[in-house]
């Protein structure tokens, strides 16, 4: 976020200005844009005002929280943003620093080493950590509590099933959770998994090996589907998604995950953290447009009408009849441990654990009992 102690004029003209006034029927505008972003110019200079109070107000005594998140801050992390400028954070003492990820395997073992306060993971990075490296991790809410795993692919590439992935290639980065499935629903559609050819590269250049045909697949969540879809539309081509849950995974997805010693040690921040971050979901549900202007305001580069198409696909991953069951950021037992056996069947491992020493949303239970 940029704040340089004032907001030049040329960049939020006054809001009785007739520039402001007409935006929303501003013919050079597309039409797309001014349904879903009225009045942008003023919308994204409110934006930035406040994201800029909140670092204002920012108290010198508020507690650092380092978190990070499995990827790019697309839009599906947006709402963190907006709890950020609207005060969610500051509200409950907490000075909230976000880092981009590198993948739900790498943010876990960032996390185990002590770099982050928590993260947003995969649950799958989670059980195969502990029980493969013993890493001290533990999910402390639920975030998606039906999994997004899969591909994306180009819809002119012929590929419409896992099994027509034998033989191709899939763009993916070191850290990446997605495959972690991959080999028990292989084994279920009857192919051998190790004849798809996995190509280690960089997050950002995912989309655009994809889009120029030089991989056949990439290994996204599958919310960023309707966003990619809109930049291969620029090329004249279009994007389908190959989703896990068509093959029966359904499971849990990306959690919030916290290092042991900080469960053990600092269970009032991590609290103080959740019901900020809670707060901040709920408003990102009942208001998707105002909370990407925010997260706009913060990072630039991301494009608003991706990141607004990237947050209500992630939405329905997140508010669902399984959340509404257990409870927002809280988890089902009988969930948990289907999610546990899929793990460790796909990925054959050995050993075995409690769940609680994958899952404890001791925290969330306390501020539903508290009223927060």
């Amino acid at each position: 976020m940029r704040c340089r102690g004032m907001i030049p004029a040329p960049s939020c003209p006054s809001w009785s200005t007739p520039a402001t006034r007409g935006r929303g029927n501003n013919p050079d505008v597309p039409r797309a844009a001014r349904r879903q972003f009225p009045a942008t110019r003023r919308t994204r200079c409110i934006a930035l005002l406040l994201g800029c109070l909140a670092m204002a107000g920012a108290n010198a005594r508020d507690d650092v929280f380092n978190f990070t998140l499995p990827w790019l801050p697309v839009g599906d992390y947006a709402y963190y943003t907006a709890g950020i400028a609207l005060g969610y954070y500051r509200d409950v003492g907490i000075d909230l620093r976000v880092k981009r990820g590198f993948g739900s395997i790498d943010a876990t073992t960032k996390l185990a080493a002590g770099l982050f306060d928590a993260g947003e993971v995969d649950i799958a990075a989670v059980i195969s950590g502990r029980l493969q490296q013993q890493t001290p991790v533990k999910c402390i809410a639920s975030n998606q509590t039906v999994s997004p795993g899969g591909f994306l692919v180009l819809k002119s590439s012929g590929i419409e099933t896992l099994q027509d992935l034998v033989g191709k290639t899939i763009a993916t980065q070191p850290g990446n959770a997605m495959f972690l499935y991959l080999p028990m629903l292989a084994a279920q559609q009857g192919f051998d998994a190790t004849r798809i050819q996995r190509v280690n590269v960089d997050n950002t250049a995912m989309a655009g090996l994809l889009l120029r045909g030089k991989v056949d697949a990439a290994a996204f969540l599958v919310t960023n589907e309707p966003f990619l879809d809109r930049q291969a539309q620029r090329f004249g081509k279009s994007v389908r998604a190959i989703r896990y849950a068509d093959y029966g995974l359904d499971i849990y997805g990306q959690c919030i995950a916290a290092p042991d010693e900080v469960i053990a040690n600092k269970p009032d921040l991590l609290r103080r953290f959740l019901q900020a971050t809670l707060r901040a979901r709920r408003f990102a549900l009942e208001n998707p447009e105002e909370t990407v202007a925010l997260h706009h305001a913060a990072y630039p580069e991301v494009d608003p009408e991706d990141a607004l198409l990237s947050l209500r696909a992630a939405l329905p991953y997140m508010f669902n009849p399984v959340t509404e069951a257990a409870g927002l950021g809280q988890f089902a037992p009988a969930r948990v441990q289907a999610t546990y056996d899929a793990v460790v069947k796909s990925q054959a491992l050995q050993g075995s654990a409690p769940l609680e020493a994958f899952v404890d949303d001791s925290l969330v239970r306390d501020l539903e009992s508290a009223g927060d």
